[in-house]
């Protein structure tokens, strides 16, 4: 029997200690945040990391501990598939619900003393909540989303790339782009996924945000598309889908379809079920209700702290 070998986990550990606080300094020098601030956010992002790491020992799966990535924040990496489709929402939705109560601990510091820093540590502590539950695919409310409604995960995708292009805004553009990664080779909307690509692209270099861009892409976009199609990095069309069926069905010279022998139809079992099982409706309207309940809840805690953060 295989056992763990206790100085890889050792030096992992260290890694993701070590990682933490190279992600102190980071923040330190490269965002001008003060040492107590950089402190107070990576803290927020540990408890809220502990959240996924408590639901992922709760359903006994392996994983690394977490390691933090500037300007991204900090990852797990599962090391075994997830079975279930409401496990890996659970999992997702640890981490946020976690950092939610984790973000709320300086509150009564900020209320014995009237240090606004603490309250600093509040909003920031939403703030990196609420972006999580943004619903796209490598993010937790993507994972969320796409375990309870998968049909739109693509849609989702798609629409991060728009919002990137409008609000010129490029992390979340990278955040759809390993999004877009997750998505099945089949998936109908990896199409408007390299459209979008193709537009913020051409916004970037051409940044106008009239119509000049937008036709620029779309002029591109028909340049390029029948050679996305030969290069089998977009779905095929119709007509070359029953042109390859031809060409499959077609008989060598020489034989006849009679000549050859034919299968007797082998007698048909159900498989085992290998791989993740959807969550059942009743239990996916619970975690979406949970869900868009813990988004709102984080808006408002944002909204009354920034009332009197930034209150006169």
């Amino acid at each position: 029997m295989n056992r763990p070998n206790p100085s890889s986990n050792q030096s992992r550990n260290l890694i993701s200690v070590a990682s933490a606080l190279l992600f102190i300094v980071v923040l330190k020098f490269a965002l001008g945040l003060s040492w107590f601030a950089a402190t107070g956010l990576t803290v927020l992002i540990i408890i809220h990391e502990f959240g996924h790491l408590f639901t992922i020992w709760h359903y006994g799966i392996k994983c690394t501990p977490p390691m933090f990535m500037f300007p991204f924040g900090a990852l797990i990496t599962l090391e075994e598939p997830v079975k279930e489709e409401s496990t890996e929402a659970w999992i997702a939705l640890g981490g946020p619900i976690l950092g939610t109560i984790g973000a709320l601990l300086p509150l009564p510091v900020y209320l014995m003393t009237g240090d606004k820093e603490w309250l600093s540590l509040v909003e920031m502590g939403l703030v990196i909540n609420l972006l999580n539950l943004l619903p796209f695919g490598t993010l937790d409310g993507g994972r969320v989303i796409g375990a309870i409604m998968p049909g739109i995960r693509g849609l989702l995708v798609v629409l991060a790339l728009v919002a990137a292009v409008v609000l010129n805004w490029s992390i979340l553009f990278l955040i759809a782009c390993f999004s877009a990664l997750e998505l099945p080779k089949e998936n109908r909307w990896r199409a408007n996924l390299i459209l979008g690509t193709v537009i913020f692209a051409t916004a970037q270099i051409f940044y106008q945000p009239g119509s000049l861009s937008l036709l620029v892409a779309v002029v591109v976009w028909f340049l390029t598309l029948p050679h996305l199609r030969n290069s089998h990095m977009l779905p095929p069309t119709a007509s070359q889908e029953a042109n390859e069926t031809a060409e499959e069905q077609e008989v060598p010279d020489g034989e006849t379809a009679e000549d050859e022998p034919r299968e007797e139809p082998e007698p048909q079992t159900v498989p085992l079920q290998i791989g993740r099982v959807k969550a059942s409706r009743n239990l996916a309207i619970f975690i979406g209700m949970l869900y868009f309940g813990l988004v709102l809840a984080l808006l408002q805690g944002l909204y009354l702290t920034a009332l009197v953060l930034h209150s006169s």
